[in-house]
This record gives structure tokens, sequence and C-alpha cells, in this order.
């Protein structure tokens, strides 16, 4: 009789380890957004991010067969009069869609990690990663931020593989920026020409490992950050 308790009790445990792992394991895929931070520079307000496993291995096998993928970010910033909190009775400022991409050469042997405005090459994929993993982009003007208004910013962050060539993530990286900046300068939120992106991508964006949560950054105001 003990030794079937022993038993039953020697497989419990085992069985809870193995769930456990797996459980871990799933987690331990999963792409987390860190260090949300709003910075203020050049009477603007940028934010910056560190991803962490952006690029899973079965990701990295699919750039290296040739295949372009696009980092789709999406941001909003939220204004919280007093007494509200992260959850509850926030104001949407403005909402916008930040896109790069990461692509090989299989021939020349080269990583490209391409931005709107700029474009790298990097001759390994661990430096590519290490570039495509971070994040620094203008959101919003400084003037339209209240001195003594809390504020947050929400994020989640997908990557998409892509059968496109590089001159057509290009253009649409192109008309990202302007748009980018035609929502800066009208103070409203950025959208995206989603009929270009979707007809680039060739199929809807999925969730699962290729997608995060959403991410809040700390609240602050807009005389935390001071001036750069």
């Amino acid at each position: 009789m003990l030794k079937k308790r022993t038993l039953k009790i020697f497989v419990s445990i085992c069985l809870f380890l193995s769930l456990s792992f797996r459980l871990w394991a799933d987690g331990s895929s999963s792409i987390y957004i860190d260090r949300i931070q709003p910075v203020i520079t050049n009477g603007r307000l940028f934010v910056t991010a560190e991803f962490s496993n952006l690029l899973s291995q079965k990701m990295q096998a699919t750039i290296q067969s040739g295949l372009t993928s696009i980092v789709k970010v999406d941001i909003t910033v939220y204004e919280h009069r007093k007494g509200e909190n992260l959850f509850s009775g926030k104001a949407e400022v403005c909402s916008i869609t930040a896109l790069s991409s990461i692509s090989y050469n299989v021939w020349d042997e080269y990583y490209y990690v391409k931005y709107p405005d700029t474009a790298l090459v990097f001759d390994n994929f661990k430096d590519a990663q290490k570039n495509i993993g971070r994040l620094s982009i203008p959101v919003i003007n400084e003037s339209q931020l209240e001195q003594s208004i809390a504020y947050s910013i929400r994020m989640r962050v997908e990557i998409i593989p892509i059968a496109a060539d590089f001159d057509q993530v290009n253009a649409v990286l192109g008309e990202s920026i302007k748009e980018t900046k035609s929502a800066m300068e009208k103070s409203q939120g950025f959208t995206l020409s989603m009929n270009n992106l979707l007809s680039l991508f060739g199929r809807k964006s999925f969730k699962g490992e290729n997608m995060s949560d959403w991410f809040f950054s700390n609240s602050f105001t807009r005389s935390d950050l001071g001036s750069q």
C-alpha cells in the first residue's frame, strides 16, 4: 500500500515538473518589450525600447533563407487626468505604427536592417539582431504634452515574414515615415496605409509567437522628462 502511494506521488511530481517545463519553455519563446522609456529630444517626445526574443531560431532560419521580415511596432500615448490610473479613464493622445525590416542577401552574405530613414548593413546575424531589437522613434511634439498631466505609453511588436523584394519593402517604409511626420505636424493619430501593407504581405498578420502582448511604460509627466 505504501509503495503504491509512493509511486502515485512520484508520478504526480513527474507530471507536474513536465508540465511546468513545457509552460516555462513556451513562455521563454514569447516576445517581450523591455525598458519602454519616454525621452524628450529636440522638442519631440521619443520612445525608446528593447525587444527580447524578437527573432526566434525559426525566424532566424526564415530570414537566412532569403525572405524579408517586417518588424511592426504599434505605439499609443495615453493621458491620465487627476485620479486616473493606467487602466481607467485614459484618453488617447496619439497612435502610430512604426515599420522596419530585416533581410539577408544569400549571395553577398550580408544582413540588411532597413528603417524609414536609413539602411544598415551587417556581416553577422548577432549584430543585425541586436540592432533590430531596439527602438527609438519620435511619436509627438513636446508642445502637445501638458506640463502637469500624467501620460503613459502602450506598445506591441510583431515580426512578419513576407515574400517581397527589397525595393517593395523600401517603398512601404518610405511612405510610413512621411505619414508619421504628417501625423506629428497635425497632432493626430498616425494611420498606416494598410492597403499597401497588406498587398505587400500577401496575407494578414497572425498572433502567436511572432507577436508580443501589450506592454505599458510607467506613467510620466512632461516635467519629469526635462528637455534635451
